[in-house]
């Protein structure tokens, strides 16, 4: 939002006219009476959707699951339209540039998928995890990605952190977000849930830091006549809220 407060009459975005400094060097720009900030309609509008419901730009939305539920395939799915602008979840969705951690699997397998799904060639795929924000800044800036895929989460952080507390998943990831909001790209984190599938595993801090913590659960399981789980028949419900509606 920082960046969209351009110079306007000869003002800069902080509202003091050019030539002069605000006090101790300190930007004023975000200090404004709310009649101030109408100056600037493109702040009250709800940013343009990449996918629906799902992930705009600037954003972070969170994808959870159990193992082997199909959260990878799901947002791989979703990548390869947008790499191609063409058709995610019965939508047509735009094209954008992607960039896809894969450090939850080899390598190889990531690429065998996206060739499956006819993904476009300037898909941007790398096995190496960002091992700082710093690194991940330099990423951005040199590949300059619309959306980011961190597959998963957990890979992310692993050895730096303990996932269950909040002062840890915060201080670690917050940073990330903040590199990837300066260029307005979106990240979407793959993630696991609990044992019970309820939520996202770990620290309440982790929901709290996205913009949308969603759950991909199992639509088809059904009880048989002795209470015995029946087979999946591979049907899932992606469902929760985030901060532009409900999702599911």
């Amino acid at each position: 939002d920082h960046k969209r407060l351009t110079s306007r009459n000869g003002t800069r975005a902080n509202g003091i006219p050019q030539g002069e400094t605000a006090s101790n060097d300190k930007p004023a720009s975000t200090i404004r009476a709310l009649g101030e900030w109408r100056a600037f309609p493109e702040l009250w509008q709800p940013p343009p959707a990449i996918v629906q419901d799902v992930l705009y730009p600037g954003t972070v939305t969170l994808i959870a699951a159990r193992e082997k539920m199909g959260k990878t395939s799901l947002v791989a799915q979703m990548v390869a339209a947008l790499s191609v602008g063409g058709r995610f979840l019965g939508a047509q969705v735009p094209r954008c540039r992607v960039l896809w951690y894969a450090m939850d699997e080899p390598l190889g397998a990531a690429l065998v998928r996206f060739d499956r799904l006819r993904a476009d060639d300037a898909l941007l795929v790398t096995r190496e995890r960002p091992e700082s924000p710093d690194h991940f800044r330099h990423a951005l800036a040199v590949h300059r990605p619309e959306v980011v895929v961190f597959d998963s989460l957990g890979d992310l952080w692993e050895g730096k952190v303990d996932s269950n507390s909040h002062d840890d998943t915060r201080a670690y990831f917050k940073p990330y977000i903040r590199a990837a909001r300066e260029v307005n790209a979106a990240v979407v984190p793959i993630y696991h849930t609990n044992a019970s599938a309820t939520k996202y595993a770990g620290a309440v801090a982790i929901g709290a830091m996205v913009d949308a913590p969603l759950l991909l659960k199992p639509r088809g399981q059904v009880t048989g006549e002795d209470g015995e789980d029946l087979p999946d028949d591979g049907r899932r419900l992606l469902e929760g809220r985030t901060r532009y509606g409900v999702v599911r």
